[in-house]
C-alpha cells in the first residue's frame, strides 16, 4: 500500500484536530548543531505557541525536546481563567513520546501542573525507567519495540481525556511519523531570519522522507511578516 493511500485511510472526520507548529530558520532548521532548540526565534513567535498552547486540551512532544529543551509550559494567567471558566483544565494535558523511556521523571512538564502528564514508552522500554516514569505521569506501552504509534497516542488522549484539539510540537521525527499516519489537520509555521546549515541538523519533518507521488500538498490559510519573521498557517490537504 502506497504511504498517500494509508493517510487516506487514517484521518476521519469525527478524530481529535492535530494541529503541528514548527519554528525553522530560514534554511529550514528547527535547532542549531548544539541542539539549543528554537531560540532564535523572537518574542511573536512565542506568544503564537502560547496561544495556540492555550487553545488546545493536550500537547504532544517528543523526548528529544523535553531532554534538550525542559518546557515548563507555562500559560498566562487570564489565558487559565478562560480555559476554567469554559470547564477545561487550566493548562494543557502534556504528553511526551519517549519511545526507550529516556525522557528524565525530573522534567518540568510532570510537575506544577493540575492537568495530567502522559508518557508513551515501547513495548521494550527499560523497567525501571518505565517505574520512575510511571511515577510522575500516566504511563502508556506501545505494540512496537521502541516507538508508539501516532494513532495510538491521538485515540489514548481523545477515549481517556477527551481532547479534541491536540497541539503536535515536535521534533521533527514525531512530526514524521504523524504525517505518515495522516493524522495532521494544519500546520502554523514560523520562519526566522537566520541561517544555521549542518546536514545532521534537525528539519521539521524527519523519517525517511516522500517520493514525489506522496508528497502531502498544503492550502494557504493565512500569511503575515511581523519583526522580520513570516508567519504561515496551513490546512493539511491528504490525498
Amino acid at each position: 500500500m502506497r504511504v498517500g493511500d494509508t493517510r487516506a485511510m487514517s484521518r476521519s472526520e469525527d478524530a481529535p484536530a492535530v494541529t503541528m507548529v514548527v519554528a525553522m530558520s530560514a534554511d529550514g532548521k528547527i535547532t542549531t548543531r548544539d541542539d539549543a532548540g528554537p531560540r532564535f526565534t523572537g518574542p511573536s513567535d512565542k506568544a503564537l505557541l502560547r496561544r495556540l498552547r492555550g487553545e488546545s486540551d493536550a500537547v504532544v512532544v517528543g523526548a528529544a525536546t523535553i531532554i534538550n529543551d525542559d518546557p515548563a509550559y507555562p500559560l498566562p494567567a487570564e489565558t487559565r481563567r478562560r480555559r476554567l471558566d469554559a470547564g477545561r483544565w487550566e493548562t494543557p494535558i502534556r504528553a511526551v513520546v519517549s519511545g526507550r523511556a529516556t525522557v528524565p521523571p525530573t522534567a518540568r512538564m510532570f510537575h506544577g501542573h493540575e492537568s495530567p502528564a502522559l508518557t508513551f514508552v515501547g513495548r521494550d522500554a527499560d523497567p525501571a525507567r518505565v517505574r520512575a516514569l510511571a511515577e510522575v505521569s500516566e504511563l502508556h506501552r506501545g505494540d512496537h519495540a521502541t516507538r508508539v504509534s501516532p494513532a495510538q497516542i491521538v485515540d489514548t488522549l481523545a477515549t481517556t481525556h477527551g481532547a479534541r484539539k491536540i497541539l503536535l510540537e515536535g521534533g521533527g521525527e514525531l512530526n514524521s511519523a504523524f504525517l505518515d499516519a495522516g493524522l495532521i489537520h494544519e500546520a502554523y509555521v514560523t520562519i526566522s531570519p537566520w541561517l544555521i546549515g549542518g546536514r545532521g541538523v534537525a528539519s521539521p519533518i524527519g523519517g525517511d522522507g516522500l517520493n514525489f507521488s506522496d508528497i502531502v500538498p498544503l492550502e494557504l490559510r493565512a500569511l503575515r511578516v511581523e519583526e522580520g519573521e513570516t508567519y504561515l498557517h496551513y490546512r493539511v490537504s491528504l490525498r
